[in-house]
């Protein structure tokens, strides 16, 4: 007996046989039963899931003596258009019938009524391919065929149908096929074949298919055929050209540990055995995905595989963070587009593996900024607080007997610093102003003084500035880029002076708007409490000269240096400038 084909010989003979259309099937019966059938039906979807096999069915509805709207596939009308040899039913390929002359002719066979059967019906398969003129040629006769003429048409491109054609039809989608459903089919095809097969080699198949029954029929009897009744899986591994799974995760453990070795011995061993290189970065690219899905809670019950691979890539997902996998399917992707485009796919392919090699784990940006929060410059401050200690608090001392014992040549020092201060420190828009309360007998002027040394260290603060300014680039780059430009003034009351000069207006507004922050964290800098005011001064132009804070402390009078050399005298100073 001549051999047929698992396709053709399992090929759906009645709605019910169909597999994995449900949603088209219900409808299209329901239509029959209830009459309400439509001029002319459109077919959209991928390769080998059952459209040109439904036109069929349909044909043997509408025809069928038996079992009238339904098809019993026994009777002579049915048995002709299964074996496509009833004049009534008129297959068509689009593809070689694609001009206006044929479709010209199918409107002068529709004219006609049929000769055995109650309708003629006409089969477009693959419409998309008739020419402009064509389907303009069909649109009038589409839209209103004679009583006993129907259409139907499948196309796997719907998108090059025009919309005139299809608004003129009745459309079904048709979706591809799940691997359970075709594993499910191709076992009843086995079993009534009388061959034996492991679930495996199934889903093996089914995956090649792609959701096309099809074509797992005809890789099914290629399987059978090297098999000889007995299908495993490592015969069927050898007939479809597969990569072994355990090759895949030995490529993902020399990823992990960095083995470059390891991992170009194992690719030149795949690339002797003559695995296609699309194959193998295609295998990569998916079994990161199955790994990716089983990193999720009850994620290895998606996946498509025996029990065996799904404990193993629950274990090996839990040595790999995510955003690493994603990365290393992304150069994948690229991948692939590159060697379709080079005469040397294997070189593209060792460096691409390279690069995966040398790239460093990921890290989340918020971790990160957890990182830098934790740096504490409190405790380096303490530790450099605690060797000045003993030195500021003997000069302290020293500097409260003086004063107590100088009131007033005290006081007239500190008339002079005012008047001092006023000369020399004043800002062309901002003032910078040292008041002292004259109602005040001189020895609480003394006792003021020395509380505000005792509170606050400009000495203190110049020593720790460089730190600070550090710890405000790295939480707030444009302000620290600011501050680091700026001048220390002076403090009064515990309130450092800041002096912004030669600068855009809106950086001393930036400064201003995050004052509160920049004193906090100079106390933390510091360990002390501490106000911040800042001070701007505008670049100014007289006579061709700039004039600036610096060259204004610089020009003192032969009498403002007299009280300066007895403040140094007094309080064991320096002048810094």
């Amino acid at each position: 007996m001549e051999h047929q084909i698992l396709s053709l010989k399992w090929r759906p003979k009645t709605f019910a046989e169909v597999v994995g259309q449900d949603h088209v099937m219900h409808t299209l019966k329901n239509a029959f039963k209830s009459n309400l059938i439509a001029q002319a039906y459109m077919f959209t979807g991928p390769r080998g899931v059952g459209k040109t096999t439904t036109a069929r069915i349909i044909s043997k509805a509408l025809n069928c003596k038996q079992k009238p709207a339904i098809g019993c596939a026994k009777c002579i009308s049915c048995n002709e258009i299964s074996e496509a040899r009833n004049l009534d039913v008129i297959e068509i390929d689009g593809a070689s019938n694609r001009g206006i002359d044929e479709i010209r002719n199918i409107r002068e066979l529709i004219k006609f009524p049929p000769m055995n059967s109650k309708y003629k019906v006409i089969i477009i398969d693959e419409v998309h391919m008739l020419t402009g003129p064509a389907f303009n040629a069909l649109l009038r006769t589409l839209e209103e065929p004679p009583p006993h003429g129907k259409f139907v048409m499948a196309t796997t491109d719907i998108q090059k149908v025009p919309m005139t054609i299809i608004s003129r039809c009745q459309r079904f989608d048709f979706h591809r096929l799940s691997t359970q459903a075709i594993v499910d089919q191709l076992a009843k095809i086995l079993e009534m074949e009388l061959i034996e097969a492991d679930d495996e080699s199934l889903i093996a198949i089914a995956l090649k298919a792609t959701g096309s029954l099809r074509d797992a029929l005809s890789t099914l009897e290629q399987v059978i055929a090297f098999s000889d009744k007995k299908i495993t899986f490592q015969l069927t591994e050898k007939v479809l050209g597969l990569i072994p799974s355990e090759t895949f995760f030995n490529v993902m453990n020399y990823f992990k540990e960095k083995d470059s070795y390891l991992m170009f011995k194992e690719l030149k061993s795949i690339q002797k055995s003559g695995f296609p290189p699309t194959d193998f970065i295609n295998g990569l690219n998916e079994h990161i995905r199955n790994m990716i899905i089983s990193s999720n809670k009850n994620g290895t019950k998606l996946l498509e595989v025996n029990e065996e691979l799904k404990t193993k890539y629950e274990s090996s997902s839990n040595l790999w963070d995510v955003r690493d996998l994603i990365r290393i399917s992304d150069i994948l992707d690229k991948l692939i587009l590159q060697i379709k485009r080079t005469p040397h796919p294997d070189i593209i392919i060792e460096m691409a593996l390279f690069k995966i090699l040398e790239m460093d784990s990921s890290i989340r940006l918020d971790d990160l900024i957890h990182r830098i929060k934790k740096t504490d410059f409190s405790e380096v401050s303490k530790k450099e607080q605690t060797t000045e200690g003993n030195s500021t608090k003997h000069n302290l001392n020293t500097l409260k007997e003086n004063v107590k014992t100088n009131v007033y040549k005290e006081s007239k020092v500190n008339r002079g610093i005012t008047e001092l201060g006023s000369k020399s420190t004043t800002p062309e828009k901002q003032k910078i102003e040292v008041q002292d309360d004259d109602k005040k007998d001189i020895k609480n002027i003394s006792d003021s003084n020395t509380k505000d040394l005792k509170e606050l260290s400009f000495d203190l603060i110049q020593s720790k500035w460089s730190d600070f300014i550090d710890y405000v680039s790295i939480h707030k780059p444009s302000v620290g880029t600011i501050l680091d430009s700026c001048t220390l003034q002076d403090i009064v009351k515990n309130t450092l002076h800041v002096l912004i000069f030669d600068q855009p207006r809106f950086n001393y507004d930036l400064l201003e708007r995050n004052k509160p922050w920049i004193s906090l964290s100079l106390e933390k800098i510091i360990s002390e409490p501490v106000k911040i005011k800042i001070l701007y001064q505008e670049k100014s132009e007289k006579n061709g000269t700039t004039v600036n804070v610096k060259s204004k402390n610089k020009s003192i009078s032969k009498n403002d240096k007299k009280i300066v050399s007895q403040i140094i005298n007094q309080f064991d100073g320096e002048l810094i400038n």
